[in-house]
């Protein structure tokens, strides 16, 4: 998607949801170079990330000022962070969540998710390609986890849009 479709996007999003956004064309151009990776290139997928955090932010700010209106402006995109911050965070709360699943299913040992997580990625942290039984293999040895936990956890990541192109 060229940048004019992404300014778009973000603006429209923003207008369906009763957001204001002064000076949008720069703030929105700002979002999209704040969201672009090394290749120039912008993942939709962490647009949509980007856009919910910025808009649980507001909805704190909000709160605490006691405004009617929602607003996206600079000062909002500074707090945000870049966008390792956010995808960073996002990680974090949905591996959370994960292991609140897991504990509700009697799965007391914190670090699963992570642990099923950490095989699917190179040391530098790049992703790499895996065979779902190899992993399974490798975990039940050297972590004892169950092979229904690695699936339960490949296909939560899967749902979160963590991860994706396995097959549990």
């Amino acid at each position: 998607m060229n940048t004019r479709r992404l300014q778009d996007v973000i603006l429209g999003t923003a207008e369906a949801f009763d957001i204001k956004v002064p000076n949008g064309e720069e703030l929105s151009a700002l979002i999209v170079e704040r969201l672009r990776d090394k290749n120039h290139e912008v993942d939709l997928a962490n647009l949509q990330v980007y856009l919910d955090r910025l808009y649980r932010l507001e909805v704190a700010r909000k709160a605490e000022q006691k405004r009617e209106e929602y607003c996206f402006d600079a000062t909002l995109i500074d707090k945000i962070g870049t966008l390792e911050d956010v995808m960073s965070l996002f990680l974090d709360e949905q591996i959370s969540i994960l292991e609140k699943e897991l504990a509700s299913m009697g799965i007391q040992r914190r670090g699963v998710p992570i642990d099923v997580l950490f095989t699917m990625i190179t040391d530098t942290g790049t992703k790499q390609s895996v065979d779902i039984n190899q992993i399974k293999r490798q975990l039940k040895s050297t972590k004892q986890i169950e092979a229904h936990t690695v699936d339960y956890c490949i296909k939560r990541f899967k749902e979160m849009r963590i991860i994706r192109d396995l097959s549990v």
